[in-house]
């Protein structure tokens, strides 16, 4: 019987795609994760209809079997940090470069159907043309960004070279429940909900009116089922995002959950306002979310 791989499987996006997997009746999920950055619990709901390999992309022979004849591989394992990727480079490059082209290769070699890549929106860069489409050019600026964009091109070249099905979704500020706010590479949707759930006044840089491209993480798992279904896509890359102000979405969240303790009832507006331009993409291959501004108000009360 065919199988779903998910690697990254216990992390916070990862688990989502394990749950919408199982959610559309998938007979099979195997999960590859060890545990560097994902959580075990973050499946505990799951666990016992899963199964879980702890194994690490970087190593060829543990990935290989696992791979092997998978109908679809949803490769979410990596490390997603722009500042780890900067202070610590060999463990990033390692992961993400080479754990990448484990998993292509395991695929190919074991004749899996398809792999849908987890991109980054970080290879766009800091160019101020909007909105951001698939067909400018990328402009990578850390370490990190240009390791999710060499994914990208190899997964083109796997796609071109070895006939292996491949599609890539550039990510935009994922945000949801099992998001650990505590993270370096949380976003700042974790941190404005975090400080209104603490009843404490969200922060805000410049004048609020900045954009950005916030993407609600069941609707990042829906894009990636959708990704492994679609026709005629192999080799191709496309943006999954919801543009949105930061004033506007910080409002939302507290008029999610009402805070009328502590003076948490408005916006601290910081001088820092340097670098704040909006940063938004055009979803022209990918249907544009509905949920996900939405989803704020569920978030906080899970």
């Amino acid at each position: 019987m065919s199988h779903y791989v998910v690697t990254g499987g216990a992390g916070f996006i990862g688990s989502a795609i394990v749950r919408s997997l199982l959610r559309e009746g998938a007979g099979r999920v195997v999960v590859i994760d060890n545990l560097l950055t994902g959580r075990e619990s973050n499946l505990d709901e799951v666990r016992s209809r899963v199964e879980f390999e702890r194994a690490d992309i970087r190593n060829y022979e543990e990935i290989a079997p696992i791979v092997r004849g998978a109908a679809v591989v949803f490769h979410e394992a990596a490390i997603p940090s722009v500042p780890r990727s900067i202070d610590d480079p060999v463990p990033s490059h390692d992961v993400n470069i080479n754990g990448t082209f484990n998993v292509l290769r395991a695929a190919h070699e074991g004749a899996a159907g398809r792999v849908v890549y987890a991109a980054s929106s970080s290879a766009y860069g800091d160019t101020e043309v909007l909105p951001k489409v698939e067909s400018m050019a990328p402009r990578p600026k850390s370490p990190y960004a240009l390791q999710k964009l060499t994914g990208e091109y190899y997964c083109n070249v796997f796609s071109g070279v070895y006939h292996l099905e491949t599609v890539a979704i550039r990510y935009f500020n994922v945000y949801g429940p099992r998001q650990d706010p505590t993270s370096a590479y949380s976003g700042v949707l974790s941190l404005f909900m975090r400080a209104v759930l603490d009843r404490k006044t969200p922060v805000i840089f410049g004048d609020g009116e900045q954009s950005r491209d916030f993407t609600y993480v069941e609707d990042v798992a829906e894009l990636n089922l959708k990704a492994a279904r679609a026709k005629n896509v192999s080799g191709r890359f496309f943006n999954g995002s919801y543009c949105v102000a930061l004033s506007g979405l910080s409002a939302r969240c507290r008029s999610a959950r009402p805070c009328s303790r502590n003076g948490a009832s408005s916006l601290v507006h910081s001088a820092r306002s340097t670098a704040m331009a909006s940063r938004c993409s055009r979803i022209s291959a990918c249907k544009r979310s509905t949920r996900s501004v939405r989803a704020v108000d569920s978030i906080l009360i899970r």
